[in-house]
């Protein structure tokens, strides 16, 4: 019942009452139930997080202040970067690919703007991420009951388990021959993993950076479970850089021997003990030997994608190819080169940084990169420093910023944690399950 109890409260507590107006509070919340949506899907989080812009965009005309900064010069940055892809429009042929992104990227400009009006505080920062903490918890349950779902079946009246997509392979065996039901894409076939895992990165920071939360230590062992078994290795890499700093961050060689061995114990984990790990550290045993490029593995692929990114960028520095024609350009380099697997998959960049470069060049890049380099270098708060370093790690990647789910995320985070940054972080007690 106690347990119950403090479930109820804790979804109460998520619902913000602002002393604004009922706009403003229904603006919040709509942006905290998308936010608990998100992790679950593009329906009904889109409806909140969408619908939440009206009310925003209302708001912010009522009460227009703006005190210029460069951090808000910074979020300003987002904005900015949208009304460059719509320039690019005029110098792509492909109109229908580059006005779907430009409509996904709707966000991209609304978003920031709204933050630069209303008022935030770290009580809203926390609220919102808890909602995605209760969104990635259920997300992980429903995953769970897919993969056991699909992994469990009747034969001849005996109960049988394979975990194993193509069936009739062990557990270890089927990481080599099709994939598991339990590990990877396979696990989050909505969401896509390396999304999920900088949702999770982000939540994790934010808990163990905050000593007042005492009682979602179990919350955090869950979340680092689920990242373990979404097998992100771009957001394992990201997790042993944030452990490192964590790490030296130390005050006392009582606690920096402590944080050690916990840190010891996680890269052990990740990336040893990790079956896809393994899997990935097989295969670049021949990462060198492929001559021909009819069948490569990811890593391959992605050196591939990255060298002939590059290639492409240099024939358009300054302005890109327009946001229509970026991955059609790229399909043609991989059809010159024969790169039969990219030209089947008709892979993007793979990578924000190169994404954009190709989309806008070095101008959309210089106002892509801002922002994040700016809260890199100012951020003192530990969280805000690590959930920078994770959305800046995460761009390297994956394109993040062509799918929804990264779009919105980013709209929302780096303006939100722009404006984070010099507040007073008051003592916050927020009951959790």
């Amino acid at each position: 019942m106690n347990q119950l109890k403090n479930i109820s409260q804790f979804i109460r507590a998520l619902f913000i009452e602002s002393e604004e107006g009922k706009i403003l509070s229904s603006f919040w919340t709509l942006l905290t139930l998308g936010l608990f949506c998100l992790p679950l899907g593009i329906f009904p989080s889109n409806v909140f997080l969408i619908g939440s812009i009206p009310l925003g965009i209302i708001y912010s005309i009522q009460h227009f202040r703006v005190k210029w900064s460069l951090k808000n010069i910074a979020i300003m940055c987002y904005p900015l970067l949208f009304i460059i892809m719509l320039i690019s429009l005029s110098y792509s042929f492909d109109l229908d690919t580059g006005v779907r992104l430009l409509t996904r990227s709707i966000p991209l400009f609304f978003l920031p703007l709204i933050f630069l009006m209303v008022h935030i505080g770290w009580e809203r920062a926390e609220k919102l991420v808890f909602a995605m903490i209760m969104g990635l918890l259920v997300s992980f349950l429903i995953n769970l009951i897919i993969a056991a779902n699909n992994s469990i079946y009747f034969n001849e009246g005996r109960l049988l388990i394979d975990t194993s997509l193509d069936g009739g392979h062990s557990f270890l065996e089927s990481f080599k021959n099709g994939g598991n039901n339990f590990f990877g894409g396979e696990l989050s076939r909505h969401v896509h993993p390396s999304y999920l895992s900088t949702y999770i990165l982000i939540c994790a920071s934010y808990l163990v950076t905050n000593k007042h939360i005492r009682k979602v230590r179990w919350v955090i062992f869950v979340l680092l479970i689920y990242l373990f078994m979404l097998a992100s290795r771009a957001a394992f890499l990201c997790l042993g850089i944030l452990l490192i700093i964590y790490l030296f961050k130390s005050k006392s060689s009582n606690r920096l021997l402590k944080r050690g061995l916990v840190a010891m114990a996680l890269i052990i984990i990740y990336f040893f003990l990790n079956p896809r790990s393994q899997n990935f550290y097989d295969r670049m045993d021949g990462f060198f030997s492929m001559e021909k490029y009819n069948y490569t593995t990811s890593e391959q692929s992605r050196a591939l994608v990255y060298s002939t990114s590059i290639q492409l960028i240099r024939k358009s520095p300054i302005f890109g190819f327009g946001i229509g024609d970026a991955n059609e350009e790229l399909y043609i380099e991989y059809v010159d080169k024969n790169y039969l697997t990219l030209i089947n998959n008709k892979y993007n960049a793979h990578n924000q940084y190169l994404q954009t470069l190709i989309q806008l060049g070095a101008i959309g890049f210089l106002t892509l990169i801002f922002p994040l380099a700016l809260g890199l270098v100012v951020s003192k708060d530990s969280f805000i420093l690590y959930a920078f370093l994770i959305l800046t790690i995460g761009l390297l990647f994956e394109s993040m910023l062509i799918r929804y789910h990264g779009i919105i995320f980013y709209a929302i985070w780096v303006p939100l944690l722009l404006r984070l940054v010099g507040v007073k972080k008051p003592k916050i007690e927020l009951e959790s399950p």
